[in-house]
C-alpha cells in the first residue's frame, strides 16, 4: 500500500490544515485531532486514543479505546494499527507544537517508521518534518530553512544546492552542525550515505 496512505490527525498544533486524501486513504483520528476533522467535515474511518484531551469517545465506523495508563502514546498506537492494517506510508498532521514531549516523541516515530523502511511524514503548516536513511531526495522550494540533525551517533551526508552545501561530511547525535541552512530558489539533493536523519524543512512563501 505505498500509495495509499494512513492519514492521522493527532491533537497538536493544526494550522488549519488542506487534508489531501483519496478515497483509498484511511482517516484516522487520534484522541483529540477528532476535534480539527469535524471542524473540517472530514469522518474518520477510526478514532483511536484514551480519549482524555477529547473528553469523550466519539462515534466512528472503528473506534479503539485505550486505557490512560500505558506504555505507549495514542499517535504510538494509531502508527501500529496503520501498519498491521498494511499502510507503508504515513502522513500525520497535528503532531508537531504544543507539548514539547510529544513533538520529541513524535520525531522518534519518524525514526522507529524508517527503521521498518516505512515512509512518515509530520506537517504543520508549510512545514514537512521526516527520516531519511540511506537514501537520495530532491526539494524544490524557493526560499526557506531546512534542517538537517543525525538520530544516530553520526551520520554521513552530502547535500547539494544549498546555501550551505557538504560532500560526504559528517554530522552527529550530539553537534547540531545541520541547522538553519537556506533554500537557494534551486532543486536540492539531500543524500544520506550511512546513518539516519531527521530533516526539518521551513519553506517561506
Amino acid at each position: 500500500m505505498l500509495n495509499k496512505k494512513f492519514i492521522i490527525v493527532a491533537n497538536g498544533e493544526f494550522k488549519n490544515e488542506s487534508i489531501n486524501h483519496s478515497d483509498f486513504d484511511l482517516i484516522c483520528a487520534c484522541d483529540g485531532g477528532y476535534k480539527y476533522l469535524e471542524k473540517l467535515n472530514i469522518v474518520p474511518d477510526i478514532a483511536i486514543g484514551d480519549f482524555d484531551s477529547l473528553g469523550y469517545v466519539p462515534k466512528c465506523k472503528e473506534v479503539i479505546k485505550l486505557d490512560v495508563n500505558k506504555d505507549e502514546t495514542d499517535l504510538f498506537h494509531a502508527i501500529s494499527v496503520g501498519i498491521n492494517k498494511g499502510y507503508e506510508n504515513f502522513e500525520i498532521y497535528g503532531a508537531t507544537g504544543k507539548r514539547e514531549a510529544h513533538t520529541i516523541a513524535n520525531f522518534q516515530i519518524l525514526y522507529y517508521l524508517r527503521r521498518l523502511n516505512l515512509k512518515g511524514v509530520l506537517i504543520n503548516g508549510l512545514n514537512r518534518y521526516f527520516c531519511l536513511s540511506n537514501e537520495t531526495v530532491k526539494l524544490n522550494y524557493k526560499k526557506g530553512y531546512i534542517s538537517i540533525f543525525s538520530f544516530t551517533p553520526k551520520s554521513i551526508v552530502t547535500l547539494e544546492n544549498l546555501k550551505y552545501n557538504l560532500n560526504a561530511h559528517k554530522i552527529t547525535n550530539y553537534f547540531p552542525l545541520g541547522i538553519d541552512n537556506e533554500f537557494i530558489n534551486k532543486e536540492a539533493t539531500i543524500k544520506v550515505i550511512s546513518g539516519a536523519v531527521l530533516v526539518i524543512v521551513e519553506p517561506i512563501e
